[in-house]
């Protein structure tokens, strides 16, 4: 197949003013600043140490900071001070240099940067020291372990696993961001992070906003994979909205029962002597109740007959 698809594209652009189109043979190939290897079987290991190496040399060694580079970001990646000074014109060039140089490895081997340079895309027009500061951590992370590589297995080519995640509130502007990764098995083969386009009142709207960012390439993927002769059986999208429901409680909050009904016989009993729930637990119920409603329509209709007696009392 692969020697058919090299006499068709020789006869479709080579030419003798340019010459033939040439074919490497092999399970090491070099392309793109990235060296794919499939020695191992049913592996495919993508290396790309060189241009992370240029990428931490960027910045001489006492500019690396002093993070012991466990991560390359912390908590306050999204905090935005607007007291920070902007760099000069030479720093500020070489911190638009260094997201670039992050912007193509992050798609490709070292997608653990991701956050980190989606980040740094939306600062290039006017970098601070803060932002330098947040360059830095992530160069020392870099450097740390620029001989990690990325190692793509396929545990069933047939089933697509997609993880999806929203940080709530994060920005300075009060706006949410996505997070998500499209696995086959083992290693990221690509991944989504973006920040919202409009504020959000709960991490459940959070969550919704991020379902409708990633739901094109979900579908797309599926798509592809069937085009390229795969017939996908499942296409499905990890999140954790029912988690979010139960942490909406803290523990000793739960009822202590045994968790094997949503119901009993009793349920749809009111009794009217029951006093009134205070304004902060009312508005609690009812913003568990909406995320109720959302997943009980989805992916867990057996809530469904508690959601609708929740649904009248709001």
């Amino acid at each position: 197949m692969n020697d058919e698809f090299h006499k068709w594209l020789d006869n479709t652009y080579g030419n003798p003013n340019i010459g033939a189109v040439k074919a490497v043979c092999g399970k090491r190939h070099d392309y793109l600043a990235m060296t794919l290897d499939f020695n191992i079987p049913g592996k495919l290991k993508v290396d790309m140490c060189n241009y992370v190496k240029q990428m931490v040399e960027e910045l001489k060694p006492e500019e690396r900071g002093k993070s012991n580079g466990s991560c390359p970001w912390n908590d306050k990646l999204f905090t935005v001070s607007p007291t920070s000074p902007r760099l000069n014109a030479h720093k500020a060039e070489r911190f638009h240099r260094v997201t670039a140089k992050g912007l193509f490895v992050a798609k490709r081997a070292r997608q653990d940067i991701n956050p980190a340079i989606a980040f740094f895309c939306t600062k290039v027009q006017a970098p601070s020291n803060e932002d330098w500061g947040k360059l830095q951590r992530m160069i020392k992370f870099l450097e740390k372990t620029k001989n990690d590589c990325l190692i793509l297995e396929a545990d069933n080519l047939e089933i697509i696993h997609w993880y999806l995640d929203a940080s709530f509130a994060v920005h300075f502007d009060f706006k949410s961001h996505t997070g998500a990764v499209l696995t086959l098995g083992t290693g990221s083969i690509n991944s989504k992070l973006t920040k919202h386009k409009i504020n959000t009142r709960s991490s459940m709207e959070a969550e919704v906003i991020s379902m409708d960012n990633i739901i094109s390439p979900v579908l797309w993927t599926k798509l592809f994979m069937e085009a390229k002769g795969f017939k996908i059986k499942q296409n499905i999208i990890m999140c954790d909205y029912v988690k979010q429901m139960i942490e909406e409680l803290k523990p000793e909050e739960r009822k202590k029962s045994n968790g094997s009904c949503p119901w009993n016989d009793k349920f749809f009993t009111v009794s009217p002597t029951s006093p009134r729930l205070n304004a902060h637990k009312t508005e609690r119920f009812h913003h568990i109740t909406a995320k109720g409603l959302f997943v009980a329509k989805r992916a867990r209709q057996d809530i469904n007959p508690a959601i609708a007696f929740f649904c009248t009392r709001v």
